[in-house]
């Protein structure tokens, strides 16, 4: 064992999403003498919610339970069915062509609630929701401070895939 993090090769998680980030941050005053002396606002974390119609399944289950199929797609999930930590990305295009790629390294994975309507024949999909909750990662920086996010300006797709394939260590 080496001591450092690495990663399964990374994958699409559904396609077409609306994605959100909410940062967390951790609070610290201090006072003396009634007077604020020291106030630091430093990042704890970050809830990442991604909105889609478009995740299979399969990519789902094994996500948000690390379960695989059995026969004929039958998903048998447990309570204890949760992967540990993921890293999570997306690229947002600029009104200039080029992509801002974003990268979590160390996320929990959660589903929103569910809504389904079968009381009639015509199924009416309503967007599924995730929130993937970002923390740091136990790996540091050179500089011996701690990493929870990557963030990089590319000018295409394919400069954007080459990043999303080169910016997680894997085993």
């Amino acid at each position: 064992e080496t001591g450092k993090v690495t990663y399964d090769t990374p994958g699409v998680f559904g396609g077409t999403a609306t994605v959100g980030v909410t940062v967390n941050k951790n609070s610290n005053k201090i006072y003396e003498s009634d007077e604020l002396i020291h106030n630091s606002n430093r990042i704890a974390g970050a809830d990442i919610t991604y909105t889609s119609r478009t995740v299979a399944l399969a990519s789902e289950m094994e996500v948000l339970y690390g379960v695989a199929a059995t026969e004929g797609d039958d998903y048998i999930i447990g309570p204890d069915d949760i992967p540990e930590h993921w890293a999570v990305g997306w690229a947002r295009k600029e009104s200039d062509g080029s992509m801002t790629c974003i990268w979590f390294l160390w996320t929990e994975p959660s589903k929103g609630d569910e809504s389904d309507e079968t009381a009639t024949d015509t199924q009416t999909s309503n967007p599924e929701s995730y929130t993937f909750s970002a923390s740091s990662s136990p790996e540091m920086r050179e500089d011996g401070k701690p990493q929870m996010k990557r963030v990089k300006k590319v000018k295409d797709a394919a400069e954007a895939k080459t990043f999303f394939a080169s910016v997680l260590p894997t085993a």
